[in-house]
Order: structure tokens, then sequence, then C-alpha cells
């Protein structure tokens, strides 16, 4: 996404992941990801509102907090814990 000239998020819950990756020599080529290290579920609403959201883990309801940072129009992509993808739109 981000060679494509988007705006990047990503929330990591697992500080040892998020370390490593932040040590990869690569990412700092990769002006436009904004890394953070905390609960994913909470969201981060002081760049809200966001386009897209994309969700890694399956879960069963899509977080609140998740839903009030879309834009109007915006996507949540997410897979059930059937492991079945799923969108949910913003109107």
């Amino acid at each position: 996404m981000s060679e494509m000239k988007a705006q990047v998020f990503t929330i990591e819950n697992d500080r040892e992941l998020f370390d490593m990756v932040g040590c990869y020599f690569f990412m700092k080529s990769y002006q436009s990801i904004k890394r953070f290290f905390g609960n994913g579920f909470i969201g981060i609403p002081s760049f809200a509102p966001f386009d897209k959201i994309l969700i890694m883990p399956p879960m069963k309801t899509i977080p609140p907090a998740l839903i009030e940072q879309l834009k109007p129009g915006g996507t949540i992509v997410y897979k059930d814990l059937n492991r079945t993808s799923q969108i949910f739109k913003v109107n």
C-alpha cells in the first residue's frame, strides 16, 4: 500500500515484533508508513478519520472505536471467526 503512495498506519501489540520490524533497513525507505505500538482495538484516534481499516486477526465483532474512526463511506475489511472475509461499510 505504501508503494502506491498511500499513507499507512499500523499498530502492533507485540513489543518484540514491533522492535524487530523497526530494525529492518528497508523500512526507512517507506516514509508513508507510521508505526505504533499499542492496542489495535483502540485504533489511532489522533489520526482519524480513515478511508479504510484492515484488521488482521479474526474476530467476532468489530471494535466500536474502529468504526468511529472511519470516514463516511469508509470500509473495514476483516475476517470473522470462521476466517471468512467480511467487508463493513459506513454510510
